[in-house]
């Protein structure tokens, strides 16, 4: 979820501000992604009164270097990858020149497609997207063009990269009386080969998402 105007403060700026707080900045809601590439912070906002995205570049010191209006008010995850800020949105990836400023879309040449998660390994941008009724991954490389790809029969819940694998969330079937809430299935990135999967279990919430670690301590 974004956060409202009241609620977004990043540490930036100046003025008087209380000790320890080296600043901060307001910005209108709703804050979708932040993201710090030295020396910029990049941020994606859903500009409701405009209906659309825009894109903040600001400095070190609070001021915004560059606002670049988008096409789309969505964002899910933001990276930096050769040059570019590539930003996970729907129905096309959006890619801006961090040098130029200039903005390009991308898609995979196919119907309506959600982009969801980014990771970047090396000189491959790993994609994940969902369309109606199918989901998957899709690997690029430095000029943005297709050089892998990966289809599951299904569209997921939600998704995770984690270094070679990819985590999917699957929601159970509509209308099955099934005992857990949803199934997490790992597939290895580059072969899609399934390596393990897991119910899980019914709580008094719904689950909305979750994340990958490393360990536990």
């Amino acid at each position: 979820m974004g956060a409202s105007m009241a609620e977004t403060v990043t540490p930036l700026g100046r003025g008087v501000l209380p000790k320890g707080l080296i600043g901060s900045k307001r910005l209108p809601p709703y804050v979708l992604q932040v993201l710090h590439v030295g020396p910029y912070f990049y941020v994606f906002a859903d500009a409701i009164e405009k209906e659309q995205g825009v894109l903040y570049v600001i400095d070190q010191r609070g001021e915004v270097v560059k606002e670049i209006p988008l096409l789309t008010s969505s964002a899910r995850s933001m990276v930096a990858f050769r040059n570019h800020l590539v930003i996970a949105t729907k129905p096309r990836l959006t890619i801006i020149d961090l040098r130029s400023w200039r903005v390009a879309y991308r898609d995979i040449g196919e119907e309506e497609t959600r982009f969801d998660q980014l990771q970047v390994q090396g000189d491959t941008l790993w994609v994940s997207y969902v369309q109606r009724e199918k989901s998957g991954w899709v690997a690029l490389n430095a000029q943005f063009q297709p050089i892998e790809k990966h289809e599951l029969p299904a569209s997921y819940w939600e998704a995770r990269f984690h270094g070679d694998y990819v985590y999917v969330l699957l929601e159970p079937p509509a209308g099955s009386e099934s005992d857990h809430a949803g199934e997490m299935q790992i597939f290895h990135l580059r072969t899609a080969q399934p390596v393990s999967r897991l119910n899980v279990p019914k709580q008094e919430h719904n689950l909305q998402t979750f994340c990958v670690m490393d360990d536990i301590q």
